[in-house]
């Protein structure tokens, strides 16, 4: 029978008349993608092959503006692949090379600049040049020896060692909720997937007001599996059956429980659930992340094309194959962060700071006036991760990395709070050497506590909290012998550091 080659914005439509059994399971149906289009808007482009009522060829494409090797240029992309670990590219090889010369000769009259083909699966890849290659990482039963299943994860020490640690540490229970999920569980796992990423300076793809929208369009084949400690969530993850594969899709960590080892259990969980749902593979999607490959026993290759279509759409294919762009990128920001670094060495030589200490004696011989009100505000002591990710939330203050690491290492988080709210909070190590990133060098901390990165709420600065905390910690280490450092210019810094009693004294370079 003779292959036809045709071309629909009506997607719907498309389904009903036309029988898509041929195409691989790893790619989103019809019925998604149209969903997707849906809610995205504008016009969506669906070019297929077919021999009579049987499809055997499809492509499903947007026209947008994207950024590809430093270019920003009007493109045709395959719908959905912000999100689809496999895109919606599919022909029979036979036809291939004649289905992509007919979807590109249609493109002519849009005035792009390229096709772009990503994340499509090898088998499906066309007979045309400048293919880029990527391995994902796959478990796969028929790799195994018969019976064992997913057992091979299951059984893993490391991994059962963590799975049981974290059950044993909290009021555990786990839940796979397949297709039932609502929008508001999509809305929690976006907060989560917004803090953790946050936290390491990385924006998620959950600050796109339509990625909760996208996550909920075709609920029919997706699982949302949630870690719970009681009524809190431990972690997360929104995953795709395809076939017998479950993707792994999009996991968020409550940080919060970053020291269970969370994404572990979640591994743990889901490869039990793909045991009990009869599943023949986990494949853990695009991404290098060590763990995808420790967990895993064969691979998937994905290829990534530019089929230019303009002057513009050829040169920004030829810079893509021809310069490392991610490297050139990566060595002008070393560049400029040595420049900084440098810079700031220099201005460093010129900075000082003044170091003050408060031992026993100091205490009692010193007049340390009054004026600062004390009534209605407490001292909080922070000493572990999970109480300083609960206070910053109820303070709606950013956690970050730096500070879970200085907890690690042994630092204390000293928060005044009045009202139920932090006014001011700062640092205490009693590390042996620290550095002073002011004058860029170690000083000794010999059998001190050592006050360090006091910060005073922007709206709450020259009312005397500063000073009030550090008086409340003095008084709550009655017993140790106290040191502070401020930069000399930071003349209300070190008002407050008089304040409070201290008293200058001298300190030794290391």
């Amino acid at each position: 029978m003779t292959v036809s080659f045709g071309k629909t914005t009506d997607l719907e439509a498309l389904e009903s008349n036309f029988d898509f059994d041929c195409l691989p399971r790893l790619l989103p149906s019809i019925r998604e993608l149209a969903a997707i289009a849906n809610l995205r808007g504008g016009a969506t482009f669906a070019y297929y092959a077919h021999r009579g009522i049987h499809v055997i060829g499809i492509a499903v494409l947007v026209q947008e503006r994207r950024s590809i090797s430093g270019f920003r240029i009007n493109t045709f992309s395959l719908l959905g692949h912000d999100f689809f670990d496999c895109n919606c590219f599919f022909c029979e090889n036979n036809y291939a090379e004649a289905f992509v010369t007919y979807i590109r000769n249609d493109l002519g009259r849009y005035s792009a600049d390229a096709l772009i083909l990503e994340n499509i699966h090898s088998s499906e890849i066309p007979e045309i040049g400048g293919w880029v290659s990527q391995s994902v990482s796959v478990f796969d039963t028929s790799k195994v020896a018969s019976g064992e299943g997913f057992d091979v994860i299951l059984k893993k020490q490391r991994l059962k060692k963590q799975y049981n640690k974290g059950t044993r540490k909290s009021k555990y229970s786990c839940e796979h909720i397949v297709s039932a999920f609502s929008r508001g569980d999509i809305e929690t796992l976006g907060s989560l997937h917004r803090e953790r990423w946050n936290m390491d300076g990385v924006r998620s793809g959950f600050m796109d007001r339509e990625r909760v929208d996208l996550y909920c369009a075709h609920r029919t084949n997706k699982v949302l599996t949630i870690l719970w400690d009681g009524s809190e969530i431990i972690a997360t993850h929104y995953g795709m059956i395809l076939g017998q594969t479950f993707l792994f899709h999009t996991p968020a960590i409550n940080i919060k429980y970053l020291d269970l080892s969370p994404l572990q259990i979640l591994l743990y969980e889901i490869a039990a659930f793909c045991q009990n749902s009869h599943l023949s593979a986990l494949d853990f999607g695009l991404g290098d992340e060590e763990y995808k490959k420790r967990f895993s026993n064969s691979s998937r290759e994905v290829g990534y094309a530019i089929i230019p279509l303009s002057l513009k759409g050829r040169i920004c294919k030829y810079v893509s194959s021809n310069v490392d762009t991610g490297t050139l990128k990566t060595r002008t920001v070393n560049f400029l962060r040595k420049i900084k670094v440098t810079t700031r060495r220099i201005m460093d030589w010129r900075r000082e700071i003044i170091y003050y200490a408060m031992d026993e004696s100091s205490k009692q011989n010193q007049d340390i006036p009054n004026g600062i009100p004390m009534d209605g505000f407490s001292l909080t002591v922070i000493a572990d991760c999970s109480s300083l990710v609960s206070l910053f939330r109820n303070n709606d203050m950013e956690i970050k990395r730096h500070h879970c690491n200085r907890i690690r290492a042994g630092s204390v988080l000293f928060c005044l709070i009045g009202n139920g709210r932090i006014h001011s909070f700062g640092w205490g190590t009693k590390e042996s050497v620290f550095y002073v990133s002011e004058i860029n060098r170690n000083i000794a901390n010999v059998r001190k506590m050592l006050l360090y990165d006091f910060v005073t709420l922007p709206a709450l600065r020259g009312r005397g909290y500063y000073a009030m905390l550090l008086r409340n910690i003095s008084t709550a280490l009655a017993g140790e012998n106290l040191a502070i450092f401020a930069d000399k210019g930071n003349v209300s810094a070190n008002r407050a550091i008089l304040r409070a009693g201290f008293l200058v004294a001298s300190y030794d370079v290391i």
